[in-house]
């Protein structure tokens, strides 16, 4: 017998941990009443299966990663943009769009779109896809490079978290500042999908920090307040916030970039700022991450999209107008496909009778919801007793 090469010995002790991994006997059966996994050994096959997914495919990632990096910081205009297939087929896979389908004059006219301007052609498609690819480039509506369009410069957001962290008082507690920074990270992150002042006033993590930081929680604001005094101009002596003689309401004005129609004025000149680089870089890991997932199960593909979305849900209708998040819901609360038929409103109706888009911003909630669609999306397509999308996502231990 030839001795074990280190390589053979590697895969014995492979083979010996998925053993230890299930409760499955010498026939391939589970022992009555005990589950094909315990919660230990579920959780580190899911931790398992997401390490080996990123040293699989980070290398090519990170080659994608950089070739768009290096190409896009050399371009100046949009025709550059959809001739390079480093910086187009990133790019759109990016932001859920397909290189293969999507026509590149019309990626073209996207990009030169202002996503702030509700009459634009990004938002004419009235697919939210569009409107991110174009906030996340800085071209003009010629093509060509121009200065980035952003909600609050860093200067001001500096200035912002100050006034928000000072609102607590010279000592705040451990506990508060714990918060004042959880907040302030929000605050920042959630500015980067900022490309109106429609987004702003109906960004609640925006604008509580906000008017906590101007010192406005306590004046019942509504949206349409908020527009008015955020479009207005504090240099001109007529306009709204100058008329009102707060000081607060001038300050609050001044520390964000809206123009006089809602939209962002613009700041320097680069193809993509630092911060939408790195949004865009994050959207394509994941996005070819659920893909990848799909290729072999769709169900999971599907399961991962909706972990994704689900925490920013507000409304049943953003599931009912997205595909994937519908069919994700009518598996998990048990309602046919061909309930997509009946009116809208009864369709919302029914949904908000089984589920809570409250507990999807709990993970365990979500999880559980999660769980629970695998289950019955596997029990409908197999009579396999064990689910080998749940074996990745979860588990029918915890099924609602």
């Amino acid at each position: 017998m030839p001795e074990d090469t280190p390589a053979s010995l590697a895969r014995k002790e492979k083979y010996k941990l998925l053993n230890e991994r299930f409760n499955f006997d010498t026939q391939g059966n589970l022992p009555v009443g005990e589950p094909a996994q315990s919660d230990a050994t579920r959780e580190a096959t899911v931790d398992g299966y997401f390490a080996n997914y990123r040293t699989a495919t980070a290398g090519n990632d990170k080659i994608a990663t950089s070739l768009f990096r290096v190409a896009v910081s050399g371009m100046s205009t949009v025709r550059q943009f959809v001739s390079s297939s480093a910086v187009y087929d990133y790019a759109l896979k990016a932001f859920g769009l397909d290189p293969a389908t999507e026509s590149r004059s019309s990626i073209m006219r996207v990009l030169r779109s202002d996503p702030s301007d509700p009459s634009s052609y990004a938002n004419s498609l009235n697919d939210d896809r569009y409107v991110k690819l174009a906030a996340a480039f800085n071209f003009d509506d010629s093509g060509k490079i121009a200065a980035q369009r952003i909600a609050q410069t860093e200067a001001n957001q500096i200035d912002t978290a100050t006034r928000y962290a000072e609102s607590f008082g010279d000592t705040p507690t451990t506990a508060e500042s714990k918060a004042i920074t959880e907040a302030t990270t929000a605050y920042k992150k959630a500015l980067l999908s900022i490309v109106s002042v429609n987004d702003f006033v109906t960004n609640k993590t925006v604008v509580d920090f906000a008017l906590k930081a101007y010192g406005l929680e306590a004046d019942r604001l509504s949206q349409k307040d908020l527009v008015s005094i955020l479009t207005s101009d504090p240099s001109d002596p007529e306009s709204f916030v100058n008329k009102s003689g707060d000081r607060r309401l001038i300050e609050f004005a001044a520390a964000y970039a809206f123009t006089p129609d809602g939209g962002i004025e613009r700041g320097v000149h680069e193809i993509q700022s630092a911060s939408d680089f790195l949004s865009t870089q994050d959207f394509y890991l994941r996005q070819t991450m659920e893909e990848e997932a799909g290729a072999d199960n769709e169900s999971v593909r599907l399961a991962l999209y909706f972990r994704r979305l689900a925490p920013e849900l507000t409304s049943i209708y953003e599931i009912l107008a997205d595909p994937a998040l519908l069919t994700v819901v009518q598996t998990a609360v048990g309602l046919p496909a061909e309930s997509s038929q009946s009116n809208l409103d009864l369709q919302k109706r029914t949904i908000e009778k089984k589920l809570d888009l409250e507990t999807l911003k709990d993970p365990k909630g979500l999880e559980r919801f999660i769980s629970r669609y695998l289950a019955l999306q596997e029990a409908q397509s197999t009579s396999t007793a064990t689910s080998p999308a749940l074996a990745i996502l979860g588990s029918s231990g915890g099924i609602l």
